[in-house]
C-alpha cells in the first residue's frame, strides 16, 4: 500500500502512554514456545495458543491456557483418516502452526489452523468441553491454491474463511505476490476483488461477514475492504508493524506487531534465533471511525520482545510472539473503550 491510494482515516491517541512505559500489572506465562497468534474462549475460560516452528523449534503445536490458573498444556492431538476434501489425512508431527481463528458451531467451536506442515493449507479442528477439559479434534484441512502461503485467518458465521496469502496471487502473471483470498464449500477459492499487493498479513472479519480487516504490514496500515464491492474503503495508519488483529468482545480492534524495521522482523523470522530483541506496538482500533483509541510501545526484554498477537482476556491483553518461552500479560490499551457509530 501505498500512501495515496487510500482513504486515510484521522488517528486519535486516546491514551498518551509515552515512549516505553512499564506497566506494573505486567507478567509473564511461561511455558509458551514461539507464541505466534492465540484466540481465547468466549467465556474468556481458556485460551489456544499456536506454537510456531522457528528458532531451535523444530516441530509445531497447539497449547491451551487454562485462564483462571494460567496453566498451560500441550494439546495432544492423534492422526486422522483423510476426508474428500483433505485426503491425505491428518499426522500430528507434520502440524506446523500460524495463525489461528475460532468460530462457534452450536455447543461447539471450529477451529481454524493456517499450517505449512507437510502442505500449505487450513486445518480445521472440532472443539469441545468434555467436563472439566477441552477436546480438539481434527476435522479436515482445506488445502490452498498452488503456490499460496497463508499467513493468518478469519471464519464467518456462513462458514466462509477469510486468508492473507503471502505467496504467489490468486490468477496472477507468475511471481506476483500477495492477496486477500476468500474459500466456500461452494465456490471454492477467490480472490478478493481489488486486494493483490504483497504484505498482508492479519485478518478478521466482522459478526454480519460483510467488512474484512486486513494488515498490510509492511506498509504500517489497518484496511477495510467490503464484500461485494472490490478495492479498499477505509484505512488507518499505525506507528509499527500490524501483524495479527483481534477482536474484544465490545467491538473494538487489538492490533499488535513489531516496531522495528521490516528486514528486522523478517530476518527474526528465518533465522535461527530464539530471541530476536525487537520492540512492540500494540493498539486498540474503533472500527466505526476507523481510529486508534490507544496506541503504546513495549521496549524488548529479556522476558518479551517481537510481538506478533494480542487478544483481550478479562480485562487485560495477552501478548504472543514468534520467538520467545512466554507470553506476556499486561494492561496496557486493556481498558474498554466503547467503539463510536459508523462514519
Amino acid at each position: 500500500m501505498r500512501s495515496g491510494r487510500y482513504v486515510s482515516a484521522a488517528i486519535i491517541f486516546a491514551a498518551a502512554c509515552g515512549a516505553y512505559p512499564t506497566h506494573a500489572a505486567d507478567r509473564a506465562i511461561a511455558g509458551l514456545p514461539n507464541i505466534e497468534d492465540m484466540v481465547v474462549a468466549p467465556d474468556h475460560s481458556w485460551v489456544i495458543a499456536s506454537s510456531m516452528v522457528g528458532g531451535t523449534q523444530s516441530q509445531g503445536a497447539l497449547y491451551l491456557v487454562d485462564v483462571e490458573t494460567s496453566k498451560p498444556t500441550r494439546i495432544a492431538l492423534t492422526a486422522a483418516e483423510g476426508t474428500p476434501l483433505c485426503p491425505g489425512g491428518f499426522q500430528p508431527e507434520s502440524l506446523a502452526p500460524h495463525g489461528l481463528a475460532l468460530r462457534a458451531e452450536g455447543k461447539e467451536w471450529a477451529l481454524y489452523v493456517v499450517n505449512h506442515g507437510g502442505r500449505e493449507s487450513i486445518e480445521r479442528f472440532r472443539v469441545k468441553t468434555q467436563g472439566s477439559t477441552l477436546s480438539v479434534r481434527w476435522k479436515d484441512c482445506i488445502p490452498l491454491p498452488k503456490g499460496g502461503f497463508a499467513n493468518s485467518v478469519a471464519a464467518s458465521g456462513d462458514g466462509t474463511i477469510f486468508v492473507t496469502n503471502m505467496g504467489q496471487a490468486f490468477k496472477a502473471e507468475e511471481g506476483e505476490t500477495g492477496d486477500l483470498l476468500q474459500w466456500s464449500a461452494e465456490t471454492g477459492w477467490q480472490a478478493l476483488p481489488g486486494s493483490q499487493q504483497p504484505g498482508w498479513n492479519g485478518i478478521i472479519v466482522s459478526k454480519d461477514g460483510n467488512r474484512i480487516y486486513a494488515a498490510a504490514w509492511p506498509d504500517k496500515q489497518v484496511v477495510e475492504f467490503m464484500r461485494g464491492r472490490s478495492g479498499p474503503v477505509r484505512s488507518v495508519a499505525v506507528d509499527f508493524l500490524p501483524d495479527n488483529l483481534h477482536w474484544a468482545d465490545n467491538g473494538t480492534i487489538i492490533v499488535a506487531g513489531q516496531d522495528s524495521a521490516a528486514k528486522a522482523a523478517t530476518d527474526c523470522y528465518f533465522s535461527a534465533a530464539t530471541t530476536c530483541g525487537l520492540n512492540s506496538g500494540i493498539a486498540r482500533l474503533d472500527p466505526g471511525g476507523m481510529r486508534l483509541t490507544c496506541a503504546h510501545k513495549l521496549k524488548a526484554a529479556d522476558g518479551f520482545n517481537t510481538a506478533t498477537t494480542g487478544i483481550a482476556v478479562k480485562g487485560a491483553l495477552w501478548l504472543g510472539t514468534m520467538r520467545g518461552q512466554s507470553v506476556l500479560v499486561t494492561d496496557a490499551c486493556a481498558a474498554d473503550v466503547p467503539p463510536r457509530p459508523e462514519e
